[in-house]
């Protein structure tokens, strides 16, 4: 009925849990488990390998960004629907029934999401509008607040299922025939904003999709894009400049980046320099706000250069195995490839790394 498919980097603990829970969902229902890794250097091959056979594992070489894994995951995927699910999550029995029943049943349904809900039992947003150049540049905590018919989120009481724009990727439900119609996640994307611009191509082939909050999952809190927040931060910058571009065009995408760039220059380090001023750097989220916007900034008033961004992370990894004697082919090899050369690039961004 379903193949389950979970990307993974660096991620070895909160990916066992989530397999854990898996195999109670296999033994009630027909299920194939797809795991891609995303080349971990934390011991998650070995631990898969040896804790799950009847799992599909699949370990990449290099960090090529969750579109292009979950894509190669696709070629392998036998179910009638494709369950998108990050490793820092923990779904039931009941929920998986639940997602498959619907599916069956609304004939129009495209794509769905659940409830993504903390360990703690707090409510998570689940679903979101597509984006414009209003939310990326307003707060939308604040458009939500001022209107919320306009911009829902979790504060809405909602009782069955609703459509809406975009479900968040961390737990995706998908036709198996869209998934091949489409060709899968756009690999332009790095991370972030794959999802969104999934949910509109499905939308534009004549689909809906839907958010079920009758029925729940457990999400953690971002445990990938932990390791680097600065950087994936960045990555989400790249990623929605990307998205304008490909679906508003070229203009309107040149406008934004320079709307953003001058919100982040003059507006966001203003009020992060006064913020760590007053408090005289005693505050640390607010030392770490002005590192990261400044960063931001760099990257922006620099013109948005490629060498930055999660990438950088995942090859210099790269380099240390090729370094403690490791061998790379062509395909994953560092650009550039040598030691000098990558050294002069990664001191440039080394603040990065470190935020």
């Amino acid at each position: 009925d379903v193949s389950i498919v979970v990307v993974s980097w660096n991620t070895r603990d909160v990916l066992l849990e989530c397999l854990d829970s898996l195999r109670a969902v296999a033994n009630e229902l027909s299920v194939q488990i797809v795991v891609v890794d995303n080349a971990s250097t934390d011991g998650t091959v070995e631990a898969v390998r040896e804790r799950y056979d009847g799992v599909e594992f699949f370990a990449s070489r290099r960090n090529s960004g969750f579109g292009r894994a979950n894509n190669r995951a696709f070629r392998h995927c036998r179910g009638r629907y494709l369950l998108l699910l990050n490793p820092d999550a923990t779904i039931s029995v009941d929920a998986v029934k639940g997602l498959v029943e619907f599916m069956d049943t609304t004939p129009d349904a495209g794509a769905a999401g659940l409830q993504l809900v903390y360990p703690n039992d707090r409510l998570q947003n689940s679903y979101d509008n597509f984006p414009t150049v209003l939310t990326q540049l307003v707060s939308k905590h604040l458009l939500r607040l001022l209107f919320p018919s306009r911009f829902p989120s979790k504060r809405q009481a909602v009782t069955g299922p609703m459509p809406v724009d975009v479900v968040i990727g961390a737990c995706l439900v998908l036709r198996a025939e869209i998934a091949r119609e489409l060709q899968g996640f756009d690999e332009n994307y790095f991370l972030f904003v794959e999802e969104t611009d999934l949910c509109r191509r499905i939308h534009e082939a004549g689909w809906k999709v839907y958010h079920l909050p009758h029925l729940r999952i457990y999400h953690g809190d971002h445990h990938s894009q932990a390791q680097a927040p600065g950087l994936s931060t960045l990555e989400s910058y790249r990623s929605t400049f990307y998205y304008f571009k490909k679906h508003s065009g070229l203009a309107l995408a040149m406008t934004f980046r320079v709307l953003m760039t001058l919100k982040l220059v003059v507006i966001n380090m203003s009020l992060s320099l006064i913020a760590t001023t007053c408090t005289l750097g005693t505050v640390p989220r607010h030392v770490r706000r002005l590192r990261m916007r400044a960063v931001l900034s760099a990257w922006h008033l620099c013109g948005c250069p490629d060498s930055w961004g999660m990438r950088l992370v995942s090859d210099y990894r790269g380099f240390e195995r090729q370094r403690d004697g490791g061998v790379l082919d062509r395909s994953e090899r560092i650009v550039p490839d040598d030691a000098t050369s990558l050294f002069r690039e990664f001191a440039l961004n080394l603040s990065l790394i470190h935020i």
